[in-house]
C-alpha cells in the first residue's frame, strides 16, 4: 500500500513501504523520509511568509518639511483622502531654519492620499503639499498652489532616510520613484 501526498507549490511525495525482497528500489530510511518532508514543509512556509510580507506592504507616506526661509508658517488645514495622519494633529507652527516631520499611515486596500496647507505667519500667502502613496496607481508629490515668492522643491525616496538638512543626500530636486512603497517625502522651502 503506498501513500502519495501532495503539498502546494511542491510536487507529489510518493511514499511506499520497502519490500526487503526487492533489491532494485531504494532503502529510504524513516530519518530521510522526515527530511524530505521537512524541507517540503521549509518551502511552503517561505511561500506563506513571502506572501504575507506582500499583503502588508506599507502604503505610508513619511513627511518632512524644512522651513530654510526667514519667515515662519501656520498651519491652515491638513487633508486626508486616504489613510490616517499620525500625529492626528500635525504640527501648528513651522519655524525659520527647522523641520517637521509628519507620516500619513495608508493601508493595503486604499494606500494614502492627502495635503497639507501652510500660511505665512502674517501674509495670508499660502503654500499646499500633496502627497500619495496609492496601492495601484503612480505615488505623487506636488505642490499644487504656492501664494508666496518662496522656492519650494520635493524630493522622494522608497528607502528609509533621514534627510540632511544640508542636501547631500537628497537627489535631484522635484524627483521621486513612481511605484514603490512606502514613499519617504521631503518639501523644502527656500
Amino acid at each position: 500500500m503506498a501513500i502519495t501526498l501532495k503539498f502546494q507549490h511542491s510536487a507529489l511525495v510518493k511514499i511506499s513501504p520497502l519490500k526487503p525482497n526487492i533489491k532494485a528500489r531504494a532503502k529510504l530510511s524513516k530519518q530521510t523520509v522526515f527530511q524530505k518532508l521537512n524541507a517540503i514543509a521549509i518551502e511552503n512556509s517561505q511561500v506563506l511568509v513571502k506572501l504575507m510580507t506582500d499583503l502588508s506592504t506599507d502604503f505610508s507616506v513619511y513627511v518632512t518639511i524644512m522651513n530654510k526661509v526667514t519667515n515662519g508658517f501656520r498651519i491652515v488645514s491638513q487633508n486626508n483622502n486616504y489613510g490616517t495622519y499620525n500625529p492626528t494633529n500635525l504640527p501648528r507652527d513651522m519655524i525659520y531654519n527647522n523641520q517637521i516631520f509628519f507620516s500619513l499611515k495608508g493601508d493595503i486596500a486604499t494606500g494614502s492620499e492627502g495635503s497639507v496647507t501652510y500660511e505665512v505667519d502674517g501674509t495670508g500667502q499660502r503654500i499646499t503639499f500633496a502627497f500619495q502613496c496609492p496601492q495601484f496607481s503612480d505615488n505623487a508629490l506636488s505642490i499644487p498652489l504656492n501664494e508666496t515668492n518662496f522656492d519650494v522643491s520635493y524630493y522622494g525616496t522608497n528607502q528609509p532616510i533621514q534627510w540632511n538638512p544640508n542636501d547631500t543626500n537628497w537627489g535631484p530636486s522635484n524627483n521621486f520613484p513612481n511605484k514603490g512603497h512606502p514613499l519617504y517625502a521631503l518639501f523644502v522651502i527656500r
